[in-house]
């Protein structure tokens, strides 16, 4: 995995309101995703707690037309939800 680009923008990004979503993690018990955010976290960037993993049920899922339980979704909209102001 490479943060090279995002290493080239995060300057252009201070001052923004962002935060990175790791996406395409490998599935537990593997920890590569969450090791990556927390380096992330670590180098003082901001950081979605969610960690979306790559499921080979996905694939599955779009290959047959059915649905796969989104919970690693809701979970990252529920973040964004907190972040956004309720009206």
């Amino acid at each position: 995995m490479s943060f090279d680009p995002l290493i080239q923008v995060e300057p252009k990004l201070r001052g923004a309101a962002y935060r990175v979503l790791v996406t395409l993690a490998p599935t537990p018990p593997e920890r590569d995703g969450e090791g990556v955010r927390d380096s992330l976290e670590e180098a003082g960037l901001p950081v979605f707690k969610t960690v979306i993993h790559r499921r080979a049920g996905f694939k599955h899922a779009a290959n047959g037309g059915y649905l796969v339980q989104p919970g690693e979704y809701d979970a990252f909209a529920e973040e964004v939800l907190e972040l956004v102001p309720q009206r």
